[in-house]
């Protein structure tokens, strides 16, 4: 069971890790294509 958990856990964080990152180089992609364009 706590097995389970731990694996649980490790998967939530790897998603939540990726997702802010892929959100983060989002914004920083956006942010140099803006000062590109200014």
């Amino acid at each position: 069971m706590k097995f389970k958990i731990l694996a649980f856990l490790l998967t939530a964080a790897a998603s939540v890790t990726l997702l802010a990152f892929g959100l983060f180089r989002g914004e920083f992609v956006k942010a140099l294509v803006n000062g590109a364009l200014l």
